[in-house]
Protein backbone atom coordinates (compact mmCIF):
# COMPACT_ATOMS: atom_id res chain seq x y z
CA UNK A 1 0.00 0.00 0.00
CA UNK A 2 2.83 2.42 1.03
CA UNK A 3 4.70 1.89 -2.39
CA UNK A 4 1.51 3.35 -4.13
CA UNK A 5 1.20 6.33 -2.05
CA UNK A 6 4.80 7.61 -3.29
CA UNK A 7 4.03 8.22 -7.08
CA UNK A 8 0.55 9.70 -6.10
CA UNK A 9 2.70 12.24 -3.34
CA UNK A 10 5.44 12.72 -6.22
CA UNK A 11 2.79 13.39 -9.13
CA UNK A 12 0.51 15.83 -6.77
CA UNK A 13 3.78 17.84 -5.78
CA UNK A 14 4.38 18.47 -8.89
CA UNK A 15 1.42 19.53 -10.00
CA UNK A 16 1.01 21.73 -7.47
CA UNK A 17 4.87 23.23 -8.23
CA UNK A 18 3.38 23.65 -11.87
CA UNK A 19 0.27 25.70 -10.64
CA UNK A 20 2.59 27.69 -8.51
CA UNK A 21 4.49 28.29 -11.12
CA UNK A 22 2.65 29.24 -13.77
CA UNK A 23 1.42 32.88 -14.07
CA UNK A 24 -2.07 34.18 -12.95
CA UNK A 25 -5.00 34.41 -15.52
CA UNK A 26 -4.33 38.15 -16.50
CA UNK A 27 -8.25 38.21 -17.25
CA UNK A 28 -9.55 40.19 -20.35
CA UNK A 29 -7.66 42.96 -21.85
CA UNK A 30 -8.65 46.50 -23.67
CA UNK A 31 -6.97 48.64 -26.08
CA UNK A 32 -4.98 51.98 -24.54
CA UNK A 33 -5.59 54.97 -26.92
CA UNK A 34 -2.64 56.56 -28.59
CA UNK A 35 -0.40 53.58 -27.19
CA UNK A 36 3.33 54.24 -28.78
CA UNK A 37 2.61 57.66 -30.25
CA UNK A 38 4.70 60.58 -30.96
CA UNK A 39 5.60 62.01 -27.54
CA UNK A 40 3.62 59.50 -25.46
CA UNK A 41 4.86 58.99 -21.67
CA UNK A 42 5.70 55.29 -20.78
CA UNK A 43 3.65 53.97 -17.84
CA UNK A 44 1.10 57.00 -17.96
CA UNK A 45 -2.19 56.69 -18.75
CA UNK A 46 -5.28 58.80 -18.22
CA UNK A 47 -8.59 56.66 -17.18
CA UNK A 48 -11.70 57.84 -18.70
CA UNK A 49 -14.76 56.45 -15.94
CA UNK A 50 -18.37 55.35 -16.74
CA UNK A 51 -18.28 54.98 -13.56
CA UNK A 52 -16.64 53.56 -10.10
CA UNK A 53 -14.02 54.42 -7.54
CA UNK A 54 -10.33 55.60 -9.08
CA UNK A 55 -8.75 54.92 -5.98
CA UNK A 56 -10.34 51.42 -5.82
CA UNK A 57 -9.94 50.82 -9.27
CA UNK A 58 -5.88 51.70 -9.35
CA UNK A 59 -5.15 49.80 -6.44
CA UNK A 60 -7.70 46.58 -7.95
CA UNK A 61 -5.38 46.82 -10.94
CA UNK A 62 -1.74 47.60 -9.41
CA UNK A 63 -1.60 51.00 -10.73
CA UNK A 64 -0.64 54.11 -8.49
CA UNK A 65 -2.99 56.41 -8.65
CA UNK A 66 -1.49 60.55 -9.39
CA UNK A 67 -4.04 62.81 -9.86
CA UNK A 68 -8.19 62.48 -9.97
CA UNK A 69 -10.27 64.90 -12.61
CA UNK A 70 -14.14 65.25 -11.71
CA UNK A 71 -14.74 68.87 -13.43
CA UNK A 72 -14.17 67.92 -17.58
CA UNK A 73 -14.10 64.43 -17.51
CA UNK A 74 -14.98 61.88 -14.42
CA UNK A 75 -11.36 60.04 -14.06
CA UNK A 76 -7.97 59.57 -13.27
CA UNK A 77 -4.07 59.85 -14.13
CA UNK A 78 -2.19 56.33 -13.00
CA UNK A 79 1.26 55.26 -13.67
CA UNK A 80 0.97 51.04 -14.46
CA UNK A 81 3.15 48.80 -16.64
CA UNK A 82 1.32 48.46 -19.87
CA UNK A 83 -0.57 45.36 -19.21
CA UNK A 84 -1.97 46.72 -15.96
CA UNK A 85 -3.11 49.85 -18.24
CA UNK A 86 -5.11 46.97 -20.80
CA UNK A 87 -6.46 45.44 -18.01
CA UNK A 88 -7.76 48.50 -16.53
CA UNK A 89 -9.32 49.27 -20.04
CA UNK A 90 -10.99 46.12 -19.80
CA UNK A 91 -13.02 47.23 -16.70
CA UNK A 92 -16.62 47.47 -17.23
CA UNK A 93 -16.72 50.96 -15.04
CA UNK A 94 -14.10 52.27 -17.33
CA UNK A 95 -14.70 54.36 -20.41
CA UNK A 96 -11.46 54.46 -21.98
CA UNK A 97 -7.46 54.64 -21.24
CA UNK A 98 -5.45 56.53 -23.11
CA UNK A 99 -1.49 57.14 -22.98
CA UNK A 100 -0.44 60.13 -21.43
CA UNK A 101 1.88 62.44 -23.61
CA UNK A 102 3.74 65.36 -23.75
CA UNK A 103 2.08 68.43 -26.48
CA UNK A 104 4.00 71.06 -27.70
CA UNK A 105 2.92 74.31 -28.78
CA UNK A 106 4.66 75.93 -32.01
CA UNK A 107 5.08 79.91 -31.22
CA UNK A 108 3.84 82.45 -33.32
CA UNK A 109 7.04 84.51 -35.30
CA UNK A 110 7.29 87.77 -33.45
CA UNK A 111 6.82 89.35 -37.11
CA UNK A 112 3.31 88.05 -37.82
CA UNK A 113 2.48 88.99 -34.05
CA UNK A 114 3.22 92.32 -34.95
CA UNK A 115 1.53 93.19 -38.06
CA UNK A 116 -1.81 91.23 -36.22
CA UNK A 117 -1.37 93.72 -33.56
CA UNK A 118 -1.29 96.91 -36.42
CA UNK A 119 -3.93 95.68 -38.40
CA UNK A 120 -7.00 98.10 -38.45
CA UNK A 121 -9.75 96.93 -36.71
CA UNK A 122 -12.51 98.21 -38.55
CA UNK A 123 -15.94 97.14 -39.25
CA UNK A 124 -14.69 94.56 -42.55
CA UNK A 125 -12.13 92.74 -40.12
CA UNK A 126 -14.88 92.48 -37.16
CA UNK A 127 -18.42 92.85 -38.51
CA UNK A 128 -19.74 90.48 -35.71
CA UNK A 129 -19.29 93.46 -33.33
CA UNK A 130 -21.13 95.78 -35.97
CA UNK A 131 -23.62 94.01 -36.74
CA UNK A 132 -26.63 92.42 -34.75
CA UNK A 133 -27.13 88.51 -35.56
CA UNK A 134 -30.72 87.84 -35.42
CA UNK A 135 -32.65 85.76 -32.69
CA UNK A 136 -33.25 82.00 -33.80
CA UNK A 137 -36.47 81.37 -34.62
CA UNK A 138 -38.50 79.82 -32.27
CA UNK A 139 -39.30 75.96 -31.72
CA UNK A 140 -42.71 75.15 -33.66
Amino acid sequence: MREHLIPVALLLSAVTSLALAAPASAGPEGTIRGAGAEGAVPGSYVVVLKGGEPSRLAAKYGGKLTRTYDTALKGFAVEASEAQARRLAADPAVAYVEQDAVAHITPVSSAAACLRARAPRTATTWPSLTRARPSPAPPP
